[in-house]
This record gives C-alpha cells, sequence and structure tokens, in this order.
C-alpha cells in the first residue's frame, strides 16, 4: 500500500514539474527518490532542475524584487504560453506561483491572489476581441494589472515596456481611484469621477451617503406622479395633479433626471457639465468667479440687484442664488396691494404667481436686499435638511429614506439641469471653471450599473 502511495505522489510531483517547467518530460526522472526523501525538498529540486522559460507569454511586477522570475497565467488550470496567450481575457489573472518577493513588503514576501488584483481584471483591455460579456481579449502592450496590497503594476514582460515606463501615471490613477473608494464611493461612481477628475483635476468629490434604495425612490416618483414637464419630449399624456398648464413627466425622464450616472457622464453631443448640479451651494467661491458667473447669469437684470446678490451674507454662495433666481423668474418689483414687491425665489409660490405675490408682500419683502436677506431662513431650513445642491433641491432623497415629508423645490423634472446650465457657458464660451469646486454627490443603493457602451441612461434630448 505504501509503495502504491508513493507512485500516486511521484504522479503528482511529475504534474508540478510539468506545470513548472512547461514541459512534457518528466523531470523526476533525473532525481533519486525513495520513501525516506523530504517531499518538499524534492519539489526544491524540481524547481532548481527546470529550464528557464523564453517565451513571451510571461508577466512582471514593477514591484518585484530584483532577481525575480517571469510568472505565467493560468487558464483553465493550464499554464498559458506563447501558442494560447491570444485565448486570454481580461478575467485571466491567476498566476502560476508567486514573485520571489516584493519591494515594498518589509518581510519581502510576495502575496498576489486574486484579492489583490483592482476589480480581479486586467485594464485597458482590447475591446474589439471581444471573447463573451466582459471578456475581452487582451492588448499586450498595454493592458496591465494593479496590485492593491503595495501597489505594483503587473505587465507582460516582453511587450509591455510602455506600461513599465507608465507606470507612475497608472499607481497615480490607482491611488485617486482609492481615495474615491476610501471617501465612500462604489466603482459605479468611480469610472465617471475619474474621467471629470482629467478634465478637471481641482475639483473635490464627496460622497454623500443616502441609505436611499434608488429603484424605490424612483417608484416613488413615478407612482405619485411629483414631477411634471413643460417639454414634449418629457410629458406622459396625464395632466400634471397641480397646475393644469403642465403634464406628468414619463418614467424615462424622471429616471434621467434623479439619476446619478446620468449627470456624472461627460457626454460627446452635450457641452453640458450636468455635474455642476452637485455643486455645494454653501461653499465659498473666489471673488473673481462669483463676479463673473454672477454677472453673466443676471444679465438682464438691474446693477441693483447683481450687486445685492453679490454682496449677500447668507447661508448660501452668491452663484448658487443667482441661478435659482434665473431659474424661477419671481417677482422682481411687481405691484401686489399697491406695493413693489419683490419675491426673487418664488418661496411660498405653491399655486403660482399670486401666492408668490402674496407671500413677499406678507414678508414685507419691499427691496432687493429684504427679499435675500429675509430669505436666508428658508434656505437654512433646507440646508438643515440636507438639500445643498441643486440636484438635492428638486429630489429630497434624505426626507424620503427618513420617513419625513418630502420637500422638493421645484416639480419640474429637468429644474435642476435648467439652473445648472447658467453655471457653465457665457455667451456661448464656457466659465473657467478650473478652481477646487466642491461636490456633494449622493451615493444610492441598489443602483444598477452600465457598460462602457452605452451612456449610463439614454438622454431623453438625444433618443
Amino acid at each position: 500500500m505504501a509503495d502504491e502511495k508513493l507512485e500516486e505522489l511521484l504522479e503528482f510531483l511529475a504534474k508540478i514539474a510539468q506545470n513548472l517547467t512547461g514541459k512534457k518530460e518528466n523531470t523526476l526522472s533525473k532525481i533519486e527518490i525513495s520513501r525516506d526523501h523530504d517531499f518538499e525538498k524534492i519539489v526544491e529540486k524540481i524547481i532548481d532542475t527546470r529550464s528557464p522559460c523564453t517565451c513571451d507569454a510571461r508577466v512582471m511586477c514593477t514591484n518585484a524584487i530584483q532577481g525575480s522570475a517571469a510568472l505565467h497565467i493560468i487558464k483553465d488550470t493550464e499554464l498559458v504560453h506563447t501558442g494560447n496567450k491570444a485565448l486570454l481575457n481580461r478575467l485571466d489573472i491567476e498566476l502560476n506561483r508567486e514573485f520571489a518577493g516584493c519591494i515594498g513588503e518589509k518581510d519581502k514576501k510576495c502575496n498576489v491572489d486574486r484579492e489583490s488584483i483592482e476589480w480581479e481584471s486586467w485594464q485597458d483591455v482590447d475591446e474589439s476581441s471581444d471573447q463573451g460579456e466582459d471578456q475581452e481579449g487582451l492588448d499586450w502592450s498595454k493592458s496591465y494589472m494593479i496590485c492593491t496590497r503595495q501597489g505594483g503594476v503587473i505587465y507582460f514582460e516582453d511587450n509591455g515596456q510602455e506600461v513599465k515606463k507608465s507606470q507612475e501615471k497608472l499607481l497615480k490613477e490607482y491611488e485617486y481611484r482609492k481615495e474615491l473608494r476610501d471617501k465612500g464611493f462604489p466603482d459605479g461612481y468611480i469610472r465617471y469621477l475619474e474621467a471629470l477628475h482629467k478634465e478637471h483635476s481641482s475639483w473635490v468629490f464627496e460622497p454623500v451617503i443616502t441609505n436611499v434604495d434608488y429603484q424605490e425612490f424612483l417608484a416613488y416618483q413615478v407612482d405619485n406622479k411629483i414631477k411634471c414637464a413643460q417639454d414634449p419630449k418629457y410629458q406622459s399624456n396625464e395632466v400634471f395633479q397641480v397646475e393644469s398648464q403642465y403634464m406628468v413627466a414619463t418614467e424615462d425622464a424622471v429616471r434621467y433626471f434623479s439619476h446619478p450616472y446620468s449627470l456624472l457622464q461627460i457626454l460627446p453631443y452635450t457641452e453640458n457639465l450636468n455635474i455642476l448640479q452637485f455643486l455645494d451651494g454653501k461653499q465659498e467661491l473666489p471673488e473673481e468667479l462669483v463676479d463673473e458667473i454672477v454677472d453673466s447669469v443676471l444679465r438682464d437684470y438691474d446693477q441693483t440687484l447683481i450687486e445685492a446678490v453679490k454682496n449677500s451674507n447668507t447661508c448660501v454662495n452668491p452663484v448658487f442664488m443667482a441661478c435659482i433666481i434665473l431659474g424661477e423668474g419671481g417677482p422682481n418689483g411687481k405691484k401686489y396691494n399697491g406695493q413693489k414687491v419683490y419675491n426673487l425665489f418664488n418661496m411660498g409660490a405653491n399655486g403660482g404667481l399670486a401666492d408668490s405675490l402674496k407671500y413677499a408682500y406678507d414678508k414685507t419683502w419691499f427691496t432687493e436686499e429684504a427679499c435675500i436677506n429675509g430669505s436666508d431662513e428658508v434656505f437654512q431650513s433646507y440646508l438643515d435638511r440636507g438639500q445643498d445642491t441643486l440636484y438635492s433641491l428638486d429630489w429630497d432623497y434624505q426626507a424620503f429614506v427618513d420617513n419625513r415629508e418630502v420637500k422638493q423645490y421645484a416639480t419640474l423634472v429637468n429644474d435642476a439641469e435648467n439652473k445648472a446650465i447658467n453655471l457653465q457657458v457665457k455667451d456661448h464660451n464656457r466659465f473657467v471653471l478650473d478652481y477646487e469646486l466642491i461636490f456633494n454627490i449622493p451615493v444610492y443603493e441598489n443602483i444598477p450599473e452600465y457598460s462602457d457602451e452605452e451612456p449610463a441612461f439614454p438622454d431623453p434630448n438625444h433618443l
């Protein structure tokens, strides 16, 4: 019986030898073996007697210690060599063994495993070589993996020299992704934020962890017919329940304008940066930026109003305020009961213009300054509820999850987009927005992800 067990073990060691050498011959034939052998030492002898592989299917890590041998990938339990490397795809990440050591580890041990690879896949793959869903082929000169343990870049030794030269850039990008993850952004958000970061490196993205199930929040908006639409592109065939001149917004429109991925993506066919809906309305902004945007946004208003906005000392910044003024188009010196009143933000205008005028009259808002200063308390109540962006004013997700009364500043489905557009364009030219701007972005649960080939959700403007 002992001899049979020994033969089984020898056969197993022969397979190890074949995997290590890539050769079919039995390396064990060169080794004298008896029942008394230390089989750990036998394996060491196998490694010592193997011939070095010179095929170009091997990978190396930028963090491997000097003298480390390049490794092979294993696909379907088989060692991959030159002849079958074209079969590899982005999910084939298993290595046949560990590198000899890692320069980032104090004990010099290499602990690369599947869980150590970012996204458990190769990056920068060849999308033209599709082997099935999420199984794009590899581009030998560009594909790489990031080891998340010590930040090493794994690349094809004989083909990936450009990857090796770019390791500093790749690791910098990885560190930024790690920073976003550590803040609390899921990977579904990160790919959009990375693209924006490349365009505007000074921007700061902050997650708002909502604990809101997006699908439930969407259903609440749709089922209760909360949002209305003026544009036929967004209208259903139902009359809106509050203001009969508007129609109920379609489910597609509600989904698009409430979906963070829709607003974070940079679309090739539009100049609109929808992410500006997430601009923190309470942050202090540079004076030169405030002057430029407020002057442009309110250029059709008199100078007294413009100066009142720029010099205001309220809980929201002048840029945020100017966008709401233009977007709302509230009473600006309109007479009510023989008195000029100002309700620039349309506070209390639940039933339309008449309510807006009465609200301003009852508050004695008889000047622009009185309206601006008097509205501070109302804006503060919104901030206290966590509604500090144009988006969150219109989509009160926090009240929804807290089972409080949902207070949404506007019922128009694309209201936040209309207001955010004013932050972007001046006489058909974009503002320079390369400042440290803060964006508060809601992180929803149960939110679907989308492939790179399709937008996060089709923009109703371009269906």
